[in-house]
């Protein structure tokens, strides 16, 4: 989880020293100029997709990757999956 945190401009400025050590704690900072967002320090740890997720941007994921189990191989006198799907295509009538 993200946490964020909001830090003045004047603050920054007088403070810069102790609001850069704490990215290690908190991972986003918003920093304000007369109480409007400006700018955003993020940890680099944080993740670019953590970062979307955390502004609403971006959804969380449902499942995991693992989920998915293996991928299918096709063997090799196998039509291609694409080929199937367009002979499919072709022959419904609509």
């Amino acid at each position: 989880m993200l946490y964020m945190k909001e830090y003045g401009i004047r603050e920054l400025r007088q403070n810069a020293s102790q609001i850069i050590a704490e990215l290690h704690f908190e991972t986003v900072i918003t920093i304000t100029d007369r109480g409007r967002p400006v700018a955003q320090l993020v940890s680099p740890s944080t993740s670019k997709v953590d970062a979307l997720i955390e502004a609403g941007k971006l959804s969380p994921p449902m499942r995991s990757l693992k989920d998915l189990g293996k991928p299918l191989i096709r063997k090799q006198n196998e039509p291609a999956l694409s080929d199937v799907l367009f002979q499919q295509r072709n022959s419904e009538q609509y």
